[in-house]
């Protein structure tokens, strides 16, 4: 379909070894990898995976100027964490590269839908920081009634159309939304469990 595949790796490859497994998918073709948290992605370029990496999951203040300085991409949710990764930005003089995180329904991490414009000119604003992606999470995609995932879907859409300019991926899928709802593929789908 053209969608790029972001393996999830988080919990040590769900126990199979990250680094062993990273260095498997990305000699395989993967280009992008995805963790829950930052010192699963550190860990992973001191190993020497040096592909882009996305943080899903909530980076403390104290480690987002190592996460910057190593290139890593981080989810923002909040204004608080996008301040706390502007702040490392200039700290370590590189760029965040940041995905701007909904929660359309999982009810976990993310920005509220009516949140998420503010957010988004928040990060669009600062010459430190760099919307590279929009994402969210399905609460129940492995489920035979997909009304849920498709509710969910919807406000993720109307976030993505009413931002001012549309970053450079968005993605919906976790591994069983991979799998059956190829109506939300959009740039990448990130597959975990299911490998």
């Amino acid at each position: 379909t053209g969608t790029r595949v972001a393996p999830v790796i988080k919990a040590n490859a769900y126990g199979h070894g990250a680094v062993a497994v990273a260095r498997a998918i990305t000699a395989a073709g993967a280009d992008y990898l995805c963790v829950a948290r930052v010192d699963e992605a550190l860990a992973l370029r001191e190993a020497g995976i040096g592909c882009e990496i996305l943080v899903l999951g909530y980076t403390p203040p104290e480690t987002a100027a190592a996460a910057v300085g190593q290139g890593l991409t981080l989810a923002a949710f909040d204004a608080d964490a996008i301040t706390a990764y502007a702040t490392a930005a200039r700290a370590v003089g590189r760029k965040a590269r940041l995905h701007l995180k909904l929660d359309t329904g999982m009810t976990r991490l993310g920005a509220l839908p009516t949140e998420a414009s503010a957010l988004a000119d928040r990060i669009l604003s600062d010459r430190d920081l760099e919307l590279d992606g929009l994402f969210q999470h399905f609460a129940a995609s492995d489920s035979r009634d997909k009304t849920s995932a498709r509710l969910q879907l919807a406000r993720f859409n109307e976030v993505l159309a009413a931002l001012p300019r549309r970053p450079r991926l968005v993605h919906a899928c976790n591994s069983a939304g991979a799998l059956t709802l190829p109506e939300a593929y959009f740039d990448l789908v990130r597959t975990g469990i299911v490998f």
